[in-house]
């Protein structure tokens, strides 16, 4: 706006200096005092356009975003769950064999079944072949000290 006003200003200085038909003769106080205020009054307006304009623009520009950086999250890898592995089987389903060790308790197989307790929950490296020589087939038992360290009990 300010380029506009200022050619608009220098085309009108020019084209009314180009009307004066003769020589520049000194005039009197009077037409000098119209010319400075007619000047002057000029300059008041260009000034009062510019103002106008610089509010405009200052309003119409975006506001300046400042943005702070991210913060850091850093991931903790989950914790651990330890699990509670102290299930109870049935105390009646407990023998007492003669092994090569010496005497070992075992659990066995068909009482647990009997007392709805689901034995393919049970852990597998406690699980052994009870042979039951003069009584019968081996029978499947689970070690009760193995079980005892995998955190079962016995009511």
């Amino acid at each position: 706006m300010r380029k506009t006003l200022t050619a608009v200003t220098l085309s009108m200085a020019l084209a009314a200096t180009s009307f004066v038909p003769g020589q520049a003769v000194a005039g009197d106080r009077e037409d000098l005092a119209a010319v400075l205020f007619g000047a002057s009054l000029l300059a008041i307006v260009a000034a009062a356009a510019m103002n106008d304009d610089d509010d405009k623009d200052r309003k119409a520009r975006p506001p300046v975003v400042q943005y702070q950086p991210a913060p850091v999250v850093t991931v903790q890898p989950p914790q651990r769950v330890e699990v509670n592995r102290s299930h109870t089987l049935p105390g009646q389903c407990s023998r007492q064999f003669n092994t090569h060790d010496g005497q070992r308790n075992f659990i066995i197989k068909d009482c647990l079944e009997r007392n709805g307790v689901r034995v393919s929950s049970l852990p597998g490296r406690c699980e052994r072949s009870i042979d039951m020589p003069g009584r019968g087939p081996s029978q499947t038992g689970w070690f009760q000290g193995c079980l005892n360290r995998e955190g079962y009990r016995f009511r």
